[in-house]
């Protein structure tokens, strides 16, 4: 019997976790699945058939930017958001509250007046969500109308945080199609609302008690699977990865790598990375290194653009529109055909080369990254940076603020991560790794039971017989009933 699972792919973190995983190939080999991918159009085409081993005679494919929310839908989703942080304290939510009370005065009293009104009554979750879709009626169609064509038997919603993705859960679950929804980033879970669901597929251990905390799913609702993308690491042989990025990067024989990664565009970000080129050319660090930076795809090559030609010698660069095609990340942009399609799709080579450089380095840096859980999951030292640069900041625009919020702060006490907070510092901590990698080797291990998971392999296949699973058992119920 031929069964169809609606997928949506809103966004690169949703194409690394499934498409480039066996997660995407398990279940597009099935012969009796039907798989329509809602996900980015251009031109009237989608922008992911052409990544390879997407395209199938039984996948089909949607534009999800016609399921984007209006003003009242995003404010009643808003509105829902506030009762469930009012209930549980989130330090994520707090510091997004204080930035915007910084940037726009007048919409943060709005939101704490609401918080005021709404209070912790969980009990009108279900009232609002029934409000947010009687006031979208005239858009009843739109979002009706594939689900009437392709008859799905679930929904399987890979970024909750999407407005679109949230749409159609809505939908899914106004027609009584049963949906799975999956956490696209280990701090997702308290960025926004996770739209109710019927099964959730989760990283680790730490996303688990935050499902429980935080919305109430029962041990039995949740599907622990590990980080998608480390899948790729087990796929590289870590000498010849070595030796490969060595020789690509022109790094000298002796010299150790240090590899930066940028955050997604934090402004005095430059700042720091020129700060640990300068320690090197003034022999601060005890060591030759090479030092290679990859720019986050929502970060820009051009701020560090001076950076490269004052340290040439020993600095390379890559990413942010230099190596890879201009990235656009926005829903909102997503709808405009003349952007659409310059969005950033990792595809295998992409994975493939991110792990070989991890196990290059010799040191990682970053701020508060999810990098780290990557670094760690291979044992390489890492150092986190939480101090601004040339200039302290007020704390809620700081770096510091990161090493607080509610997923990053078990990592912090970890002791699997040196946490510079000065310029002298970061030059401790790299040459005190560069000098003993094995250093804090039991606290990294902690990490990754604690935010991480498996390094076997098989996270895309645990997400499949996940998906699957749960697809079977929703076929069966039916038929008892």
């Amino acid at each position: 019997m031929m069964r169809t699972i609606f997928m949506t792919i809103p966004d690169w973190f949703a194409a690394r976790n499934i498409l480039q995983t066996d997660a995407f190939k398990m279940m597009r080999s099935r012969g009796d699945l039907r798989i329509v991918i809602f996900g980015p159009f251009a031109g009237g085409r989608s922008c992911l058939e052409d990544l390879p081993g997407v395209k199938g005679e039984n996948v089909f494919f949607e534009d999800q930017a016609r399921y984007m929310p209006d003003l009242p839908e995003r404010v009643l989703r808003k509105m829902q958001e506030l009762i469930v942080f009012n209930v549980n304290y989130v330090e994520n939510i707090w510091f997004r509250d204080m930035y915007l009370m910084r940037s726009n005065l007048f919409l943060f009293s709005a939101q704490e007046v609401a918080k005021k009104v709404l209070g912790k009554k969980r009990w009108l979750l279900g009232p609002l969500d029934s409000l947010d879709w009687r006031l979208a009626w005239a858009k009843h169609p739109r979002y009706i109308e594939p689900f009437r064509r392709y008859r799905p038997d679930l929904v399987f919603s890979t970024n909750m945080l999407r407005h679109t993705d949230w749409k159609l859960v809505q939908t899914a679950r106004r027609l009584g199609v049963p949906v799975v929804s999956m956490v696209a980033n280990w701090d997702h879970l308290t960025k926004g609302l996770l739209p109710p669901s019927d099964f959730v597929i989760a990283w680790s251990e730490f996303n688990r008690r935050e499902l429980m905390t935080y919305y109430g799913y029962r041990p039995e609702q949740i599907a622990i699977v590990g980080i998608p993308h480390q899948d790729y690491f087990v796929r590289v042989n870590p000498a010849e990865a070595r030796e490969k990025v060595r020789r690509e990067l022109g790094v000298r024989e002796g010299e150790k790598l240090v590899l930066y990664t940028t955050a997604r565009f934090i402004y005095y970000e430059p700042e720091i990375v020129e700060i640990l080129c300068r320690a090197v050319r003034e022999g601060r660090i005890r060591f030759p290194v090479h030092v290679h930076v990859r720019v986050h795809p929502e970060d820009r090559y051009e701020r560090y653009r001076h950076i490269e030609e004052e340290y040439r010698d020993f600095v390379t660069f890559e990413g942010g529109g230099k190596t890879l095609v201009p990235r656009v990340y926005s829903v909102k942009a997503q709808t405009e055909v003349d952007v659409r399609g310059r969005m950033w799709l990792p595809d295998e080579g992409d994975m493939i080369h991110y792990a070989e450089l991890l196990y290059a380095a010799g040191v990682a840096v970053n701020i508060a990254s999810s990098v780290t859980l990557d670094a760690v999951a291979l044992d390489k030292p890492t150092v986190n940076i939480a101090f601004d640069g040339y200039v302290e900041r007020p704390f809620i625009v700081s770096t510091r603020r990161y090493f607080h919020t509610t997923h990053y702060k078990t990592v912090a006490r970890s002791g699997g991560v040196r946490i510079a907070r000065s310029p002298d510092e970061l030059v401790e901590f790299v040459n005190m790794y560069l000098e003993n990698p094995a250093l804090d080797r039991e606290g990294r291990r902690r990490i990754v039971e604690e935010s991480g998971g498996p390094l076997d392999g098989k996270c895309g296949e645990r997400i499949a017989r996940a998906v699957l699973g749960f697809l079977e058992k929703c076929a069966q119920g039916r038929a008892s009933s």
